[in-house]
């Protein structure tokens, strides 16, 4: 299984597939990275997150994002083209 973040102007989603997807603020980094952590402690995963951000987000906030992926043990994230 593998969640997807999406970073957009009005925050942060986290689709995660057969469960609820997660909701955040512009900058809830710490909430991501908490957020992963329960799915990575009730689902099966590979480690493995894809990051979508829209082409307004600034770099910094995808570093950020892609930090707070590695944390909870999803290593392998892997950026794709642009939410909208």
């Amino acid at each position: 299984m593998v969640p997807t973040i999406l970073l957009t102007h009005s925050g942060i989603h986290l689709l995660v597939p057969g469960d609820d997807d997660v909701d955040l603020g512009r900058d809830d980094v710490a909430g991501l990275s908490a957020a992963l952590a329960r799915v990575s402690a009730t689902h099966q995963v590979s480690g493995r997150v894809m990051l979508v951000p829209d082409s307004d987000v600034p770099h910094a906030k995808v570093i950020a994002a892609m930090d707070a992926a590695r944390a909870p043990g999803f290593p392998y994230v892997t950026v794709a083209g642009g939410a909208s």
